[in-house]
């Protein structure tokens, strides 16, 4: 099998990647053949990224409704989905410092269902909202091969409870938590009460 002739999308596992160029740099290949290697790398870094929570797998298999990839009528799809998702946002609320329980709304069997989670820093003076689903497109973020998007916003509270507050904003499916957190807390940073992380 030549690797310069490789469709697109092939995929191998790490130890079989490890065969196919075990010279690495010290041999000239082919501009096709160093694409797909480079490909490869960067797919096998996405995984060890997403098995730790930093990033969205993005993908969860098929087939959906309509024979396609997504996750409407997709009950191990839609599992998967869950499982990274609320992974992700665990991950994520680590990052930022700040209180939270992930959770997720399945919805009916057509749709994704909603990983979110409401976020609460220490000082009580900032709270954001944060939801990863199938949506609409939105001409300013990319989603993943299924449709799904991260959607967020500051949120307001009365009583305790939260509520809608700021405009919605989007970050792109595969933003990995370090970088949504940092424009999260930048983003405080610049309103008129300071934030703090937790253990400040």
């Amino acid at each position: 099998m030549r690797e310069d002739v490789n469709p697109r999308m092939n995929d191998v596992s790490p130890a079989v990647f490890r065969l196919l160029t075990p010279l690495g740099g010290l041999v000239a290949v082919s501009p096709g053949a160093r694409e797909w290697r480079e490909r490869v790398s960067a797919w096998h870094a996405h995984l060890k990224a997403n098995s730790a929570g930093r990033v969205l797998l993005g993908d969860y298999g098929g087939p959906g409704q309509y024979g396609d990839d997504t996750l409407g009528y997709n009950d191990q799809g839609k599992g998967r989905f869950r499982r990274d998702a609320l992974r992700y946002l665990k991950c994520l609320a680590c990052e930022i410092g700040w209180s939270g329980t992930p959770s997720f709304n399945a919805g009916g069997v057509a749709v994704s269902g909603d990983a979110t989670v409401h976020l609460q820093s220490p000082d009580a003076q900032h709270k954001v909202y944060i939801d990863i689903s199938e949506g609409s497109q939105v001409p300013v973020v990319r989603q993943s091969v299924q449709g799904l998007q991260i959607i967020w916003r500051f949120e307001h509270s009365t009583a305790g409870r939260f509520s809608v507050g700021e405009r919605n904003q989007w970050a792109d499916w595969d933003t990995r938590t370090s970088v949504l957190a940092g424009r999260i807390l930048r983003q405080c940073q610049q309103k008129s009460v300071p934030v703090a992380r937790a253990g400040d």
